[in-house]
């Protein structure tokens, strides 16, 4: 049976993450993962905290100086 119809599983999976609401949640956490790799080891180690609420990315640090 051929079927012409066929979708990508990764669009798929865009579309059902989008329709559930989970997209933004999903891309906020990657960005929270990805910390240590975007700004390197050397500000990565004074980070005490990183959350994002209401879009917006919050950054503690343990120096001012940074």
């Amino acid at each position: 049976m051929k079927r012409n119809n066929t979708e990508q599983v990764g669009e798929v999976l865009r579309r059902l993450l989008r329709q559930e609401g989970l997209e933004t949640p999903l891309n906020e956490y990657r960005l929270v993962d990805a910390w240590k790799d975007v700004v390197g080891e050397a500000i990565a180690r004074y980070t005490t905290n990183i959350y994002i609420k209401n879009q917006v990315l919050f950054v503690h640090l343990s120096s001012s100086v940074l």
